[in-house]
């Protein structure tokens, strides 16, 4: 919610709502996916029920092998999970390399490298896993270990884009000097600075807080 917040606030600074706009389709277009991917993986459960059951039955079954019983038969799930992330990253690259030429920070535009780089290093490591699968050679814990190297580089670019707020400049001070501040006797009395009417007894403007 906070990069939500964080992102509209740059898209409304630099003038240019494709900052945040990005990070929502980006979202839609995950969830819609997410979706889908999660109906099909229900979908393939219930179509292998007659198998399941009857070794989750079975007495010599342990718990490990049933975890990599359903492993393999969900592991066409595990290419469609890389998918969905990576397309989650592009548009979070898309919003990044904007907000990186908007700023002047080029920072933004390395940290969107490396999360690039991590989205495709996870989404290589799911869609080997998904083949494993297939051929029935696919473990727990060879799965768990698969989401390591993608979210520690991933990881390091949220660090860097971090970094990179940091570095944005405040804009210049800008002066303006209007050519005439009409001034409307007894009733109010306009800022020299931005010409906005104030009350009379106001010490400061109220909209931009110059001295009056």
């Amino acid at each position: 919610i906070l990069f939500l917040v964080a992102m509209y606030g740059f898209s409304r600074d630099y003038s240019d709502h494709k900052i945040f706009n990005y990070i929502i389709y980006g979202i839609i277009y995950t969830i819609i996916v997410a979706v889908i991917v999660g109906i099909i993986a229900i979908a393939v459960v219930l179509a292998n029920l007659g198998s399941i059951i009857p070794n989750i039955n079975t007495s010599a079954a342990t718990p490990t092998q049933i975890q990599n019983m359903m492993l393999n038969i969900l592991s066409p799930a595990f290419a469609a999970i890389g998918i969905v992330s990576l397309i989650y990253i592009v548009f979070n690259v898309k919003a990044f390399n904007l907000l990186s030429d908007k700023s002047q920070v080029p920072l933004f535009r390395t940290a969107a490298k490396v999360l690039l780089a991590g989205g495709v290093v996870a989404t290589v490591l799911w869609i080997t896993f998904a083949v494993l699968g297939a051929f029935g050679s696919l473990s727990f814990s060879a799965l768990t270990i698969a989401a390591i190297p993608g979210g520690l580089v991933q990881s390091i670019a949220w660090v860097l884009s971090a970094r990179s707020f940091f570095r944005i400049k405040a804009p210049p001070a800008q002066t303006f000097t209007p050519a005439y501040a009409p001034t409307i006797p007894g009733q109010v009395k306009c800022c020299p600075n931005c010409v906005t009417p104030n009350q009379l007894e106001a010490a400061y403007c109220t909209r931009c807080g110059q001295k009056l």
